[in-house]
């Protein structure tokens, strides 16, 4: 493919794009080895699969399902019994500990 390209005298393969996991998760790639007998009808080759895992990079951030989260609660509400007013939920297409989501009220804005 355009992404890989290889040296064909050391074998070094090398990418020649920029790779996000997000877009393309696996590449697999086949090298060919030929030798190079004379006459060139006598030359053989092997080939082999190179699989490529991308790993997560945390170039993600999380994002809510809502911009904004909107709810009318009883002025009666008995709080004694912690009841949930809201569920909010986002979601980091991240992988791993890169997409593990944790809450946290960082403050009340009265009106």
């Amino acid at each position: 493919t355009g992404t890989f390209a290889i040296d064909s005298h050391s074998g070094v393969v090398t990418t020649r794009l920029q790779l996000d996991r997000e877009r393309t998760q696996v590449y697999t790639v086949v090298i060919t080895a030929t030798d190079q007998a004379l006459p060139t009808n006598q030359r053989k080759s092997s080939s082999v699969t190179v699989v490529v895992r991308i790993q997560d990079d945390n170039d993600n951030y999380p994002q809510f399902s809502e911009r904004t989260y909107s709810v009318t609660v009883p002025e009666d509400t008995a709080w004694s019994q912690s009841p949930v007013i809201a569920t909010v939920k986002a979601t980091d297409a991240d992988e791993g500990h890169n997409a593990a989501i944790r809450y946290a009220n960082d403050g009340i804005t009265y009106r």
